[in-house]
């Protein structure tokens, strides 16, 4: 289990999606989950903020990779949405090149695994890897349980007492065997009794949107102005 979790750090991005002729970019977490570079994220992370488009025409972000998670990413991509089910808050997007702009086709990357979220029960101890805002650029790990199951609008989601704060939405959660079970996507609050409850959606909401992004075509953007901006971004 140990040499899984550390293999799923690996896997784990800091997404940063610069919003074209503007200063402004949004960030969140993914997950690489292939190893020609397909990375699972919630579709707010690059949607606008209305969550009725995506955030650029070509739904382009800047992902970053750490070789060691006590250091911020030390390898960044240029990566495009080819896949999205906003009504789960799910994306998935293909790295295409690297944050210079070289074609990126031959690397290969350290995904990680994805359990089928139906054996998760109660009680059942489980971990979230991500980069919320308040961990700064470094992977964060926060340790909770399962707090319950429920369905909204269609879509399962766990609940959990761990603290998945912002930021780390579209980062993983794992079981106790390093698998993925979950997708990050959110956190109530009640402040009257200072209670917190986190959801996150279960894995197996998103295999649609992961075969959907596996059989399309790398899409082909023109990616300079995402190299000026990656360029421009103190990383």
């Amino acid at each position: 289990a140990a040499v899984a979790l550390r293999k799923a750090e690996f896997a784990i991005a800091l997404i940063i999606v610069p919003v074209p002729n503007s200063t402004r970019a949004a960030s969140g977490s993914g997950s690489v989950i292939t190893s020609d570079g397909l990375v699972l994220t919630n579709y707010h992370v690059v949607a606008n903020d209305a969550m009725t488009e995506l955030a650029n025409p070509d739904g382009l972000a800047l992902v970053g990779l750490a070789s060691d998670a006590r250091a911020k990413p030390d390898e960044w991509y240029i990566a495009a949405v080819v896949a999205a089910d906003p009504e789960r808050d799910l994306a998935v997007l293909r790295i295409l090149h690297t944050a210079d702009g070289q074609p990126a086709r031959n690397r290969r990357f350290q995904p990680v695994a994805i359990a089928d979220s139906t054996g998760l029960a109660l009680g059942q101890q489980i971990v979230a890897l991500g980069y919320p805002t308040l961990g700064g650029t470094t992977i964060t790990l926060t340790r909770g349980s399962m707090a319950g199951f429920v369905t909204e609008d269609g879509v399962r989601y766990g609940k959990t007492d761990s603290e998945l704060l912002p930021g780390s939405s579209g980062g993983a959660v794992l079981d106790d065997q390093g698998r993925m079970v979950g997708i990050i996507t959110g956190a109530l609050t009640e402040m009257r009794t200072q209670g917190r409850l986190s959801y996150f959606v279960l894995a197996n909401e998103a295999r649609d949107v992961i075969g959907e992004a596996r059989n399309s075509r790398a899409p082909r953007p023109d990616v300079q102005w995402m190299v000026d901006a990656f360029a421009d971004l103190d990383l």
